[in-house]
C-alpha cells in the first residue's frame, strides 16, 4: 500500500486493517515517522517520541492496537518533556501521564510525539510558541526553502491540526484550557485547515459509557468523515443512541442568526453561508432567521472569565517548585524574575488582567457581571432551541486563514477577538457544535460552517453534519509528492 494511501485512512479503518493483519503496525508507524520528517518545515512537532519507546503496543485485541496518535504539548506524558510551548516549562519532564494519554496507550495506541501550540494555549494563530510558529500546509511551497510568508493554521492547537491534516497522526488529544470556556480554540485550527471538529455537549461528557471511545471523540480532530465520530461516540441508552442513517428528506428546522453576520466578514464566507442554507432548504429543511441578542457580548465576557481562570491557575508557576527559575537576592525578586522570563507577553498580560478582575474591589463589577452575561448568552440558545429549531447554522470564521505577515500586524488580543467571534459563544453556553469544511476560497483555502444543536442533541448534530459533508464533497488536503 502506498504511503499516501496508508496515511489517508481514518482511525477506524487503520485500526481494522492492523487488527485483521492486512497491514503491520510497524509499517504504519514507519510511514507516520516519515511524514513527520517531511513536514518539518511546518514546525508541527515540538518533540518526536523515539521509535524504541513504542515497541510494546499491547494485545492485538485492543481497540487501538498500533494506531499512531499525537499529543498536544500541554498534556503530561511520562518521560517525555511537556513544555506548553513556553520557556517556563521548556525542560519539564513529567513523572505521570495525563488520564487521556494513559488510557489511549492502554488501548494500544502509539504516541508519535508532542505537537506545537500557542504558549499555554493562549492565542488564535499558533504563532506565539517558544519554538516558533506553525505553518499551514495549504498552499505551502515545500520545494522552496526560503518561505518568508505562509498562511496561518489557527490556534491554539495548530501543530495538532497540521499533524492530522498531513497524515502524520491519525488523531490527536486536545482539551479545553483549564476547564474553562475555551473549547472553541481546538476547533479554530480545524477550520483553518479544512478539518472536521466535533465539540459534544459539555454536560453530556459525564454520561458517555466508554471513556476510551469518549475521549477519542471529544479530544481529537476527526481525520476523515463524520462517520468517524458516529462509530466512536455512542451511549447505551436508546433515547440518545446516535442514529447512523439520515432520511432522504430532512424534516427539521435550520436557523441562522443575524448576529453572526459580523463586521469584516468576508463576502466569500457569506456566500458559502447562504449556499449551505440553500443545500438544507433544497433537501426539505425549513430555514428560518433567529436572533441571539447577547452574542456580541460573548468576547468581552470570555476575556474577563478566561483571564480570571488564567490568573488563578498560573500562580503555581513560580520558579520554586518546578519550571523556569532565575535566582534573586530575595524570594519576591526570584518570583518576579522567573515569571518575567518564563511567560511571554500574551500570558503575562492575561495574568495581570485576571488578577485585576479578581480584586475584591472589582470582583462584583467584572467577574460576577461576566457570569451573569454568560447566563444570558446561554439563555439565548435555550430559547431558540425550545421552539421548533433543531440546528443553528453559522460561519466558523469571518474569513479564510490570513497570511502570517498580515496576521502579525495586530496584537494577539485583537486577533483573538476577530477569529473567535463565531466559535466562542457556544462554549459559554456549553451546547454541542461541529465545524464542517464546505468549500475552498478563490485562493484555494478552506471555508467552514458551524452547526450547533441543543444540549443532549448530539445525534441530530452528527447526522446533519454527515448529510452536509456528503452534499459538499469537500476536497481534503492531499500531501504533495515532493520527496
Amino acid at each position: 500500500m502506498a504511503s499516501n494511501g496508508i496515511l489517508q485512512k481514518s482511525t477506524v479503518q487503520i485500526a481494522s486493517l492492523i487488527r485483521n493483519g492486512a497491514i503491520s503496525k510497524d509499517v504504519v508507524a514507519r510511514e507516520c515517522y516519515k511524514r513527520i520528517e517531511e513536514i518539518k518545515p511546518l514546525n508541527a512537532f515540538i518533540t518526536v517520541v523515539d521509535d524504541h519507546t513504542n515497541k510494546n503496543h499491547g494485545s492485538t485485541d485492543l481497540p487501538l492496537h498500533g494506531v499512531p496518535f499525537a499529543v498536544k504539548d500541554n498534556f503530561s506524558t511520562v518521560g517525555v518533556r511537556t513544555t506548553c510551548a513556553s520557556n517556563m516549562l521548556k525542560d519539564y519532564v513529567p513523572t505521570f501521564n495525563a488520564t487521556v494519554v494513559d488510557r489511549l496507550l492502554k488501548a494500544g495506541a502509539v504516541m508519535m510525539g508532542k505537537t506545537n501550540m500557542d504558549e499555554f494555549a493562549m492565542g488564535s494563530g499558533s504563532v506565539n510558541s517558544l519554538f516558533g510558529p506553525v505553518r499551514s500546509p495549504w498552499l505551502y511551497d515545500f520545494n522552496n526553502t526560503d518561505n518568508s510568508d505562509w498562511f496561518i493554521c489557527g490556534g491554539s492547537s495548530g501543530g495538532s491540526a497540521v499533524a492530522v491534516a498531513t497524515g502524520a497522526s491519525y488523531f490527536i488529544t486536545l482539551a479545553k484550557f483549564y476547564g474553562s470556556a475555551c473549547f472553541w480554540r481546538v476547533r479554530l485550527q480545524s477550520v483553518g485547515l479544512g478539518r472536521l471538529y466535533l465539540q459534544p455537549c459539555l454536560i453530556e461528557l459525564i454520561y458517555i459509557n466508554s471513556i476510551i471511545y469518549a475521549e477519542l471523540c471529544v479530544n481529537f480532530i476527526i481525520q476523515h468523515p463524520v462517520w468517524e465520530a458516529l462509530e466512536f461516540y455512542y451511549d447505551p441508552r436508546p433515547y440518545r443512541k446516535i442514529l447512523q442513517n439520515l432520511a432522504e428528506t430532512l424534516v427539521f428546522v435550520c436557523a441562522f442568526s443575524k448576529e453572526y453576520n459580523v463586521p469584516g466578514m468576508s463576502p466569500e464566507v457569506i456566500e458559502a453561508w447562504n449556499r449551505t442554507a440553500d443545500i438544507f432548504e433544497n433537501a426539505g429543511a425549513r430555514v428560518v432567521q433567529v436572533s441571539l441578542p447577547h452574542t456580541e457580548y460573548s468576547i468581552p465576557c470570555y476575556q474577563v472569565l478566561g483571564a480570571a481562570e488564567v490568573a488563578s491557575n498560573m500562580a503555581r508557576f513560580d520558579g520554586l517548585e518546578f519550571g523556569h527559575r532565575v535566582e534573586g537576592d530575595y524570594t519576591e525578586k526570584m518570583y518576579a524574575r522567573s515569571r518575567s522570563e518564563g511567560f511571554n507577553e500574551t500570558v503575562a498580560g492575561r495574568i495581570l488582567a485576571g488578577n485585576y478582575f479578581l480584586l475584591k474591589s472589582n470582583y462584583e463589577k467584572y467577574y460576577e457581571k461576566a457570569m451573569k452575561v454568560r447566563r444570558l448568552i446561554t439563555d439565548d440558545f435555550l430559547n431558540i432551541f425550545s421552539t421548533s429549531v433543531d440546528i443553528l447554522l453559522t460561519p466558523a470564521m469571518v474569513s479564510p486563514s490570513p497570511l502570517y505577515s498580515e496576521f502579525n500586524q495586530r496584537s494577539n488580543r485583537h486577533r483573538t477577538v476577530e477569529h473567535d467571534v463565531c466559535l466562542q459563544p457556544v462554549n459559554l453556553a456549553g451546547v454541542p457544535a461541529i465545524s464542517v469544511p464546505v468549500n475552498l476560497s478563490q485562493n484555494g483555502l478552506p471555508i467552514s460552517m458551524q452547526l450547533i444543536s441543543a444540549h443532549f442533541n448530539d445525534s441530530t448534530l452528527l447526522s446533519t453534519a454527515k448529510f452536509l459533508e456528503q452534499s459538499v464533497s469537500f476536497p481534503c488536503f492531499k500531501f504533495p509528492d515532493i520527496i
